[in-house]
């Protein structure tokens, strides 16, 4: 199972499980050099973007 833990300024940390959609683009990550994902807790709808730090010519 792949999960993603965040933590907030707080300290607290939520993990989350990834799978279905999610998860192929975890796998995509390096191929396409971004993503995003939205995780929804009980109070908010977290995105978060993900890239590589590369630029592209």
């Amino acid at each position: 199972m792949t999960t993603i833990t965040i933590t907030d300024d707080n300290g607290r940390s939520t993990t989350y499980r990834v799978d279905g959609e999610i998860k192929h683009c975890v796998d995509q990550f390096h191929s396409h050099g971004m993503f995003g994902i939205n995780l929804t807790d009980r109070r908010r709808l977290h995105t978060l973007q993900f890239t590589t730090g590369k630029d592209e010519a």
